[in-house]
């Protein structure tokens, strides 16, 4: 064996005993669940047009999500699971799609990278620039303080999402199904706030009627007629239609594919 190769050998068996010493975590990152799309770790060496200084103060659990396709990622789940001090398993979720809003931007371009944080998605490519969205500065688990830097936590890519369609990962918690169930509350719920305005009827009764009708864990139509009049509830006359609106023009998903 060669001196320089044992330097390197003994190097790396430090960092290990000085990091077992220290308590530290060790990142386990998560697999990725689609061909095109590399996972690794959010540390200088890998990002370096941004400042080191800025990479170093990262949550610990954060990584790179690399979109090497010519498709647009419209749709990611990611999970991180943990036990609190308690000693439950606690699972904290973020997540997002293109079809939340009429301007339906990409969750990650073609051949463009995603930085992953608890509580936060920030493109590589508008980390310094300025843009609608979370920060560069939420890299650091601001968001979700949840989770400790210190935890032992194991992080899933639960579902990645293509614009045309196509479905990759366990999508255990059936995130292709909510977006198209979104839609169609959105959808069913203006249509009948419309006909109520028509008619004169109390809009606030038909609030109240929703609010107050219990759902499943797993009915998203159910979840978002609540989240959606809720929200309209909440606004002013100018607001109220501007709002309205919007849900009346949410895009339309792709016929989805689970792969």
């Amino acid at each position: 064996m060669s001196k320089r190769l044992l330097g390197i050998l003994s190097l790396l068996l430090f960092l290990v005993i000085t990091t077992s010493i220290r308590g530290g975590p060790v990142l386990q990152l998560p697999k990725s669940p689609a061909p095109l799309v590399r996972i690794s770790a959010a540390i200088p060496a890998n990002l370096p047009q941004l400042d080191a200084a800025s990479v170093r103060r990262f949550h610990s659990h954060s990584f790179i999500l690399a979109n090497d396709s010519d498709q647009a990622i419209v749709g990611l789940l990611v999970r991180w699971t943990f036990v609190d001090g308690d000693g439950q398993t606690v699972t904290h979720d973020v997540a997002t799609d293109s079809y939340k809003t009429t301007r339906q931007i990409s969750v990650v371009p073609p051949h463009d990278r995603l930085l992953v944080a608890p509580g936060t998605f920030v493109l590589e490519s508008l980390a310094q620039a300025p843009h609608i969205g979370n920060g560069i500065e939420t890299m650091d688990g601001r968001i979700d303080a949840g989770i400790s830097n210190d935890a032992a936590v194991t992080i899933k890519v639960d579902s990645i999402i293509f614009e045309n369609g196509d479905v990759f990962g366990a999508n255990e918690f059936g995130y292709d199904t909510e977006i198209e169930d979104r839609k169609l509350a959105a959808t069913e719920l203006a249509n009948q706030i419309r006909k109520a305005e028509a008619k004169g009827d109390d809009l606030d009764t038909v609030f109240v009627n929703i609010l107050e009708t219990k759902a499943s864990v797993n009915d998203f139509v159910a979840k978002w007629r609540s989240i959606y009049a809720r929200s309209l509830q909440r606004k002013s006359t100018a607001s109220f239609e501007t709002r309205l609106r919007t849900m009346e023009n949410l895009p339309e998903p792709p016929k989805f594919n689970r792969k």
